[in-house]
């Protein structure tokens, strides 16, 4: 059985991936944030979108196996620590500062939004940082960011000493699964999170991908129809959160693993506007919640919430998410940071090839 080509090749499926899961976790908050709400419109778009959240496990499990992907053959080389962190902080935190910049003056000058701890300075200063704290980060889908900066500086660790972390991966696993059954209290159920376990995931498939596995159209499909089972089941069946988080991991580390395949192998291909989307997937993530509140708001201002249907509002606030990723994307993304955006090993971000 052959090898997977090299870990440089652009792996436009993933990118497909990411366009989707981003669009799904747009469709979760405008379906739960905006719609189902009793002072914008009672009534959800539909029961489905309240399993979008999958879309952010699906995001952890495509960073776990990108990681290991780009750099588990550079284990065992301190060296590559500092630029493999540099490349992350680049990646993650200017287009997130611009977002962030934003957003806070919006606390200071309208009265009564958000829920009070915007305005301090400590949680704009633990928000700028992605601190991990009891409470969300300003911008509140940076929650997630927060776990991702913790994965890195992890990975980060198992770059310079190997044989002291990998004990320490399988310890840190060994907590997560503990978390899905007790919970623990702040800082230990960040520490132990079970979305920790999502990013092992992926780092293992990279390994398994990497060796090869006979019938890769067959995961795939398997680990797509497993999602979307999952979304269906914790919806209309009630599956309990941590199964379906375990349960989504699993399938899109099933689903990325055969999708990388079929790729390598030339037995598919993904169109360039859908790739695209994927490139500006991160861009999407950071602006939609925003943009949906703020949408919302001038919707109900302008008293075009009583002459516009709701499905055509519902439509419009969608399409103002994807412009303000476009603008943010392009200006910032690709010309601003056009040569950190090359390592395509980064969450929501482009798979192109990685530079030294």
């Amino acid at each position: 059985m052959s090898k997977i080509n090299s870990p440089q090749s652009r792996l436009d499926t993933l990118q497909a991936g990411r366009a989707v899961a981003a669009f799904i976790v747009v469709l979760y908050h405008l379906n739960g944030s905006i719609f189902g709400k009793a002072k914008y419109f009672p009534d959800q778009i539909h029961p489905i979108f309240g399993a979008g959240h999958a879309g952010v496990e699906f995001f952890f499990v495509l960073s776990g196996f990108l990681m290991a992907w780009l750099y588990g053959h550079r284990l065992g080389r301190p060296e590559a620590v500092w630029p493999f962190l540099k490349k992350r902080f680049l990646r993650i935190y200017p287009v997130y500062w611009v977002v962030l910049t934003a957003l806070i003056p919006m606390y200071f000058l309208i009265p009564g939004v958000g829920e009070g701890y915007e305005t301090q300075p400590l949680s704009i200063l633990t928000s700028y940082l992605l601190i991990p704290t009891p409470e969300d980060p300003i911008l509140q889908v940076a929650w997630t960011l927060r776990f991702e900066i913790f994965f890195y500086l992890m990975f980060s660790a198992l770059i310079a000493w190997p044989r002291i972390m990998l004990p320490v991966f399988g310890l840190w696993a060994a907590g997560a699964m503990v978390a899905l059954f007790e919970r623990p209290e702040f800082p230990l159920y960040f520490f132990f999170n079970p979305m920790i376990l999502l990013f092992l995931f992926g780092a293992a498939a990279a390994g398994i991908t990497r060796r090869g596995f006979p019938h890769p159209g067959l995961v795939a499909a398997l680990g797509v129809i497993g999602f979307i089972g999952f979304m269906v089941g914790e919806v209309y069946f009630g599956f309990a959160r941590n199964f379906c988080v375990m349960g989504y991991g699993l399938s899109a580390t099933t689903a990325v693993a055969g999708l990388v395949r079929l790729e390598q192998a030339g037995r598919i291909t993904v169109p360039r506007w859908l790739s695209y989307q994927g490139d500006m997937s991160y861009a999407l993530y950071l602006v939609h919640f925003p943009m949906l509140s703020l949408g919302i708001k001038m919707v109900f201002a302008a008293n075009l919430d009583r002459v516009l249907p709701q499905a055509l509002i519902a439509v419009l606030l969608v399409a103002a998410c994807m412009v303000a990723a476009f603008v943010l994307h392009e200006l910032f993304e690709r010309r601003l940071l056009l040569r950190s955006w090359r390592t395509h090993a980064l969450p929501w971000g482009k798979s192109g090839r990685e530079t030294a």
